[in-house]
């Protein structure tokens, strides 16, 4: 008579058995986890049944192994019942029973509690999960706002209530978003150019040696240049970096906060190389700045930071180190914290400043830069056409960065027409739609515009935003769906 091996597994909810063909023969369940009288009686045989009889499989260690006839018995004589029922007392479930029932049962809710979790986490809030979108896009009830006469190069949103910027050659006021004005600023010029960074901005007339500074307040201070000034650079404390030539001579100026001068450099374009970078830390201690020279046969680029502290004064001209790239050409500098960065059209760099600035680590580049833009937290960069050709080229592919070098996101956009990091948030554009994400990559607001959008305000309390456009500001509500739907009127 053939033979088959069964194996009880232990610890499951499910225990099957496997023949020695290895296919598997039907599934055995027991919800208390115990082979009772009559259950094994009909699995098994009157025979083979009482070798399992009250057993607790779940304890068997090793797995439980029985040997069984290859037949088992079609039919089973059931015990006759009583006419009456008799009372009794049901014996007590043995220990190890009430203790494994236990832990199934928190195993059970735990189970339950994540799946909850997750559902709320991919759904955006359990609103999602039951029908509630918690998508949010930006909605205008009212009319643009618009000041007459202005110029939209300087149009801006400064200080922590979001004032509104209008200016012209003839100078620059400050408005509320009711549209009332809060103070104004006369000045002449013929090219102006405005710098923002958080509450404070700059003025600059570019070709001439007028810079103005201010804040929500209004005017901070005045200054005016020897050379004709060419761009500069402004802090989040309202300190000035100038940038100016004269000829083949340039300077670097750099003002305290209080207007008053810290650093004045002059160099020689055939020299020393043509400046197109100086940049500040928050502190006023390190000036960063990014030269192009010749070499007589490429470009190459010099790296060069001054040591504005007290203790600067050791270093002669204040250079507290310096580094020569004979094939990069670097387009943007920023500082954060003790890191500051270099983008060049072949590579990222990263500096320690915390000391004596040394090269912390380096990122090279097979696509050219298309947009990029950075936070005190944050850079962005959206890559364009790939030098190498590659299969897998980074074309319009949105990276970014924290501020020690890691890469943080990546994803692939469609038509990237626009980027935006302010803070702890990201807007880039597709086309006409706009996208607001945080820190970790999650959705924050969608727009579908009409128009070019040219800067968005983020607004304190997380209810509005600010947009500027061309055809003037635009205060946004951010709704859900719903709200939407509502204010639309629409099912």
């Amino acid at each position: 008579m053939s033979k088959k091996i069964i194996t009880i597994v232990r610890d499951t909810d499910d225990f099957s058995w496997e023949n020695d063909s290895g296919t598997d023969g039907n599934e055995l369940r027991n919800d208390d986890f115990f082979a009772e009288e009559q259950e094994a009686d009909e699995l098994f045989g009157p025979e083979l049944g009482k070798d399992l009889r009250g057993r607790n499989i779940r304890q068997e260690n090793p797995p439980l192994e029985l040997i069984y006839p290859d037949r088992v018995p079609e039919e089973v004589e059931e015990p006759d019942e009583p006419d009456e029922y008799e009372e009794y007392e049901e014996d007590p479930a043995p220990e190890g029973r009430r203790r494994i029932s236990a832990k199934a049962w928190i195993t059970a809710v735990l189970f339950v509690l994540a799946l909850a979790a997750l559902a709320y986490v991919v759904t955006d809030g359990f609103g999602g999960l039951f029908g509630g979108s918690k998508t949010r896009i930006l909605w205008e009830s009212n009319e643009p706002i618009s000041f007459e006469g202005t110029d939209i190069t300087l149009s801006s949103c400064i200080g922590e209530h979001n004032l509104l910027l209008a200016g012209s050659t003839e100078g620059l006021s400050a408005y509320s978003a009711e549209r009332v004005m809060q103070w104004s600023i006369p000045f002449q010029m013929n090219d102006p150019q405005m710098l923002r960074n958080g509450d404070y901005f700059a003025v600059l007339d570019v070709g001439e040696r007028q810079a103005v500074v201010g804040n929500s307040a209004g005017r901070a201070y005045q200054v005016q240049s020897q050379y004709t000034i060419v761009s500069g650079f402004l802090t989040a404390r309202g300190q000035l970096v100038l940038m100016a030539q004269n000829g083949l001579s340039d300077e670097i100026l750099v003002y305290g906060k209080d207007g008053s001068q810290v650093l004045r450099r002059v160099t020689h374009s055939s020299r020393n190389g043509k400046p197109v970078q100086a940049v500040l830390s928050e502190d006023g201690s390190v000036l960063a700045t990014a030269y192009i020279v010749y070499n007589g046969s490429e470009m190459a680029s010099y790296i060069t930071f001054f040591d504005l502290s007290a203790a600067g004064g050791a270093y002669t001209d204040r250079i507290s180190a310096n580094f020569y790239y004979p094939d990069t050409i670097f387009g943007d500098l920023w500082i954060s914290g003790g890191s500051c960065f270099a983008v060049g059209d072949n590579k990222i760099l990263r500096y320690n400043i915390s000391g004596v600035p040394e090269l912390a680590d380096t990122q090279s580049l097979s696509n050219q830069i298309y947009l990029e833009d950075h936070s005190d937290s944050l850079y962005a960069v959206i890559f364009g056409t790939d030098r190498m050709m590659a299969e897998d080229s980074m074309k319009d592919y949105l990276v970014v960065y924290n501020t020690s070098g890691q890469e943080i996101l990546r994803r692939r956009l469609e038509n990237p027409t626009y980027l935006q990091v302010s803070g702890e948030r990201l807007i880039y554009g597709e086309g006409y739609q706009y996208t607001c994400l945080d820190a970790k990559g999650k959705e924050v607001w969608h727009e579908s515009a009409r128009q070019r959008t040219l800067y968005y305000g983020l607004r304190p309390g997380g209810r509005q935003v600010i947009k500027m456009a061309e055809d003037g500001y635009h205060l946004m509500d951010i709704l859900t769906v719903e709200e939407e739907k509502n204010e639309r009127g629409t099912d």
